[in-house]
């Protein structure tokens, strides 16, 4: 069935004729019939566009209420829709973002509540909405550096605080300076694209582009630190195995160092790792 309206007199017609055809069919099958389901029709021809694909490749239908933005900027067309369930919607190029709703992801990815980031030195990578460094800066740490009004409040009003610096630059050459200069941090976070646009100039693979940010956040990254970052999976078994190549090549790179306490370090990092998981 198709909807080109979702007002009521035209759903309450759709709903009677559905009922009609529910009852013939019971009829025509007699006992036969064991099951009836009914789904949501798909309402086409809307001035506002409420269906979105998700990374996985499902269809979500968000009840849109109203288009706030849409434009195209050099790069990219950048739309913010309004959800009654989400607030507004940040879509890049047909590409669901954020919402106003999204604390929960962030609050996962800093630990779920559990990490005291009092004092601390923070490393956000990425983490352009700037929900991430919002959260903390409540938290009093002593320094944060990290490369929707609603979502990051008014920290990205200006790129320094008192207790945080935004860089707006590649995040690669940042962590190899700060690695030669032996700058270390307390917390790492890792909230870069999850597919990167482009992996040049540094790596032609995908995955050795990963490996290299993983690489670089553990050489900046203090003997007692934490690294936290998200993953993306189609299902249980995917996810496991995502796991699995993570722990695994975390603990490659801390056996490459002698230090017992380093060793201790590995500990803190993957189960952390995990958590955000």
């Amino acid at each position: 069935m198709q909807s080109y309206n979702d007002h009521t007199k035209g759903r309450e017609e759709t709903d009677q004729l559905l009922n009609k055809v529910e009852e013939r069919m019971k009829e025509f099958f007699h006992s036969n019939l064991k099951r009836v389901k009914r789904l949501p029709a798909i309402l086409r021809g809307g001035v506002i566009d409420r269906y979105w694909p998700t990374a996985d490749g499902r269809l979500v239908e968000y009840d849109i209420d109203e288009v706030v933005y849409d434009e195209d900027s050099p790069f990219q067309n950048i739309k913010i829709l309004h959800s009654k369930q989400f607030g507004n919607i940040l879509i890049l190029s047909g590409d669901v973002n954020l919402a106003e709703s999204d604390l929960a992801y962030t609050r996962a990815i800093m630990g779920s509540g559990k990490e005291d980031y009092t004092g601390k030195e923070v490393l956000i990578l990425g983490g352009g909405d700037g929900g991430i460094l919002y959260e903390i800066v409540k938290l009093k740490p002593k320094m944060v550096t990290m490369y929707m009004r609603k979502t990051c409040g008014d920290v990205l009003d200006n790129l320094k605080g008192e207790c945080y610096q935004v860089l707006i630059e590649d995040c690669i050459p940042v962590l190899k300076r700060y690695a030669k200069e032996g700058r270390m941090f307390d917390y790492v976070i890792n909230d870069l694209t999850a597919v990167p646009i482009s992996t040049s100039p540094e790596e032609d693979s995908t995955w050795e582009f990963l490996r290299l940010i993983l690489d670089l956040s553990m050489k900046v990254l203090k003997q007692d630190g934490k690294y936290f970052t998200q993953v993306w999976y189609l299902d249980v078994k995917k996810y496991y195995s995502i796991s699995i190549v993570i722990y695994i090549f975390q603990i490659h790179l801390f056996l490459k160092k002698q230090n017992n306490k380093k060793q201790q370090n590995e500990q803190n990092i993957v189960a952390s790792c995990f958590l955000s998981l």
